[in-house]
């Protein structure tokens, strides 16, 4: 991945985790690579493990944020997520996928977050 997505990833992820701790959730750990997967945010909500992965476009010539995300990908995040829960114990019946789609405006300098819970 080039620096420049890079960047605009890692700033997504810190609007994103700053959207949800604003909202009450507890960060947990980012970006846990595991196996060929990465969770980019993990956090919890009373008993509850969230695992959010975060789309970032800074363009919108392929479409928005909400979009990016294809069905292979929920299926690896799905596969990396069981991983990380096997090795932590962690009861795969109290956790959820998220999405946090964020759409950049540079000119404008705004970005416009979605959150949509449990993707699958």
């Amino acid at each position: 991945m080039g620096q420049y997505r890079k960047k605009i990833g890692h700033f997504g992820e810190n609007l994103a985790r700053n959207f949800l701790q604003d909202r009450g959730y507890v960060f947990v750990s980012s970006n846990q690579k595991i196996g060929c997967g990465e969770l980019d945010l993990i956090m919890k909500q009373r008993e509850e493990y969230i695992f959010v992965e975060v789309k970032t476009i800074a363009s919108q010539i392929l479409g928005p944020a909400a979009e990016a995300l294809t069905r292979r990908q929920i299926n690896q995040l799905k596969k990396t997520l069981r991983i990380y829960c096997r090795q932590n114990r962690i009861n795969i019946e109290s956790t959820r996928l998220d999405l946090i789609a964020i759409n950049l405006n540079r000119i404008k300098k705004i970005a416009k977050l979605r959150h949509f819970k449990n993707i699958y």
